[in-house]
């Protein structure tokens, strides 16, 4: 691994690829109610749902799914409701079955999945593939749950609560969920965030460290790596092969973790700066990492 602190084109990269961010390319929408959908379609549609609604109580949330027309809204009274598009344009309206009020809903990216959050520490996990509304599996658990996350397969949910827990939930042939795993930190959890394989887990936490996890063969959930920094971790992320992990710190650090042929991680190298480090861009494939500071400086280091 070298860092390239030279300007672009070093070691004989060209500079064009270290110009231009990696980005996500944009996929198609599909099936739903027997149309295929761009997803400017998907934000035209999600703005007309908008405008139409008609409820006395103001919207604090809405979001809605990729792969189906549906979206979910949840409101100030503590109620979620789900709009379906059909075939001749109109929306049909539900409310989500729910005893207590609900916090926040947050939809599968296929829009089979729903998981209400309510103020009560519980979550609900609810399954729409035949455009029923049915719950499936209630989460309780001993303290507020701040946050729900599917993950890119819609096969795998982790919840984040305030008692600096994290719990993943797999789900069954039966479309029911249980939990496999149950990750602790020394202090709240910031985030969670999937690898597009959905085969590692990464979650950052107000005790300075990140963790990653790994599904096995057997279908658990394993520590794979602690990632511990001596200040606030702000960002941690994934390349794009899943191959790397990338921390960046208030401690003037961004840490590079390598997945071994095994399965194992080990740190690969630590980046140092002047400041705290506050954005990591990966280029040229994900081979090529920058990270710039608040020291004003950026550097260029390959991966190898």
């Amino acid at each position: 691994m070298n860092n390239l602190n030279s300007t672009p084109g070093a070691n004989g990269l060209p500079d064009s690829h270290l110009t231009k961010p990696v980005q996500p390319q944009s996929a198609s929408a599909a099936v739903g109610f027997g149309k295929v959908v761009t997803a400017v379609e998907l934000r035209q549609f999600c703005m007309e749902r908008y405008d139409c609604l008609q409820q006395p109580s103001h919207h604090l949330q809405a979001e809605g799914s990729i792969g189906i027309l549906r979206s979910v809204t949840v409101s100030t009274d503590g109620s979620a409701k789900i709009y379906n598009r059909q075939v001749d344009g109109s929306l049909a309206e539900s409310t989500v079955p729910t005893r207590g009020a609900v916090s926040s809903a947050i939809l599968s990216l296929n829009g089979l999945h729903l998981v209400t959050i309510s103020n009560d520490n519980t979550a609900k996990v609810f399954d729409l593939a035949d455009g029923s509304c049915t719950e499936k599996t209630c989460i309780c658990l001993g303290d507020k749950i701040r946050s729900a996350t599917f993950s890119n397969d819609d096969k795998h949910l982790v919840t984040i609560s305030n008692d600096y827990s994290a719990k993943i939930f797999d789900l069954q042939a039966d479309g029911s969920w249980i939990e496999k795993a149950c990750i602790f930190h020394g202090d709240k959890i910031r985030s969670v965030t999937f690898s597009s394989d959905d085969r590692h887990l990464l979650t950052t936490s107000d005790d300075h460290t990140a963790k990653i996890f790994g599904l096995t063969d057997d279908g658990s959930w394993a520590v794979k790596a602690t990632i511990c920094h001596s200040g606030k971790i702000g960002i941690a992320t994934f390349s794009a092969d899943d191959k790397h992990v990338v921390t960046a710190s208030d401690d003037h650090t961004a840490k590079v973790y390598c997945e071994a042929a095994d399965g194992s991680w080990s740190e690969q190298i630590t980046i140092h700066h002047d400041g705290p480090v506050e954005s990591l861009i990966f280029y040229y494939d994900g081979r090529i990492l920058e990270t710039t500071s608040e020291d004003g400086t950026r550097q260029l280091t390959a991966l190898t």
